[in-house]
């Protein structure tokens, strides 16, 4: 329940962080004001100024993020953040390597990895590189996902753990085997390493303690966790003590925090789920010459419907985000030779752009769209070798 915050005290904190160079400590007095009454979109803009200050990103670090490849440790594609719903613009770009891929996303930072074994380590306002991280050459499948303040990857035969904004090592935990699977959910962090599965109590990131191991053999999936569970491919283990619960007949895609997993239907495969929502969902086997059967549908959980939405033509694999209610879905919706960024919610289109538009140039050939990754307010984009960063063209004053 939130407690309610005296009027007068609220303005008058306002009123404090409105006077230039605001100290850190009153912006945090402010933003705990504003969280206590529901307002944490706004608590969350009145730290950002304050950023270089320590105790500050501690707090920024506990709003929500992208902290895994696929959103979260359910690979739910869902951020609880503020949609970006208005027309957009270009706030910047960034020259990315060939396969680049946007690991984690948050205000401290955006980890993008490169086929090359490399973590480039970005700047989420101005999108410059501020840092460059070294796993081991060629090792690009390495997973590295971002824990509050703090970005976790295998490294050789360790994990480690460093700083997103400076950088500092925090953590260099030797293994046995290298890591070929990482999350973490609640205050746990699983590890797949050689032939087993490792779960370590993270009471604290400089010192995490090992709470059970399982022995995996076969093949080497990605690991998919929730609060209570861990699911292993056709396993699912009890998260705090590693016993088995049960088997599965399909392992899920996707599970978001309250362990639903979305069950299939018929011929539609699950792209993302948003919790005590909706699940969005594309026909993946409709012939490809058949251009008005390729829709985005959303399944409404708490009553059963379904909606099917005509985004326009899609080919190949289809990029899916949510951020709350909007969903950002990748289609050839202006003719069969580009790709084109759409915004939903429901079915109002809330706003689209081309590949050139996101790129700011005209190529002549399609420019595929590769990742689509929201960030409070604002949305990054991975369009060919390109990291656009889009905000709302009218973005309001930052208190």
């Amino acid at each position: 329940m939130l407690r309610p915050v005296a009027d007068d005290l609220l303005r008058a904190l306002e009123r404090d962080v409105a006077v230039e160079g605001a100290a850190p400590v009153t912006r945090l007095a402010y933003a705990r004001a504003l969280e206590r009454v529901g307002r944490g979109d706004e608590a969350l803009a009145a730290l950002l100024p304050a950023i270089d200050d320590a105790a500050v990103r501690r707090r920024i670090a506990t709003y929500s993020a992208w902290t895994h490849p696929g959103a979260c440790a359910g690979r739910t594609r869902f951020v609880d953040v503020l949609p970006l719903e208005r027309e957009p613009r270009v706030a910047w770009r960034l020259e990315a390597p060939f396969g680049s891929m946007v690991a984690a996303a948050s205000e401290l930072g955006i980890v993008l990895s490169l086929l090359n074994g490399r973590l480039l380590v970005v700047d989420a306002r101005t999108g410059e590189v501020r840092r460059v991280h070294r796993r081991a050459p060629g090792t690009d499948g390495t997973p590295v996902i971002l824990r509050d303040d703090t970005v976790l990857l295998g490294r050789g035969r360790a994990l480690v753990a460093r700083d997103i904004w400076t950088g500092k090592r925090r953590l260099e935990l030797a293994l046995d085997a290298e890591p070929w699977a990482l999350c973490a959910a609640e205050r746990r962090i699983f590890v797949g390493a050689g032939d087993q599965v490792l779960a370590f109590a993270e009471e604290s990131l400089d010192a995490p303690v090992l709470a059970w191991k399982y022995d995996h053999e076969g093949d080497r999936p990605e690991l998919l966790a929730t609060a209570e569970e861990l699911f292993l491919d056709h396993v699912v283990l009890d998260a705090r003590t590693g016993a088995v619960r049960r088997h599965l007949v399909e392992p899920p895609a996707r599970a978001d925090v309250r362990g639903t997993t979305p069950v299939p239907m018929g011929e539609l495969r699950s792209l993302a789920l948003a919790p005590g929502g909706s699940i969005a969902l594309w026909n993946a086997t409709v012939p490809y010459r058949d251009e008005d059967e390729y829709r985005l549908s959303v399944l409404d959980r708490s009553s059963g419907t379904e909606t099917r939405i005509r985004t326009g033509f899609f080919y190949g694999g289809l990029s899916v985000s949510v951020a709350r209610d909007v969903i950002f879905a990748v289609s050839d919706f202006y003719d069969r030779t580009s790709d084109g960024l759409i915004a939903l919610r429901g079915q109002d289109q809330l706003w689209s752009r081309s590949d050139e538009a996101l790129l700011g140039r005209a190529t002549g050939h399609r420019n595929s769209i590769q990742g689509v990754v929201p960030l409070p307010g604002r949305l990054l984009v991975l369009v060919s070798n390109t990291l656009v960063c889009l905000e709302a063209a009218s973005e309001a004053p930052r208190p």
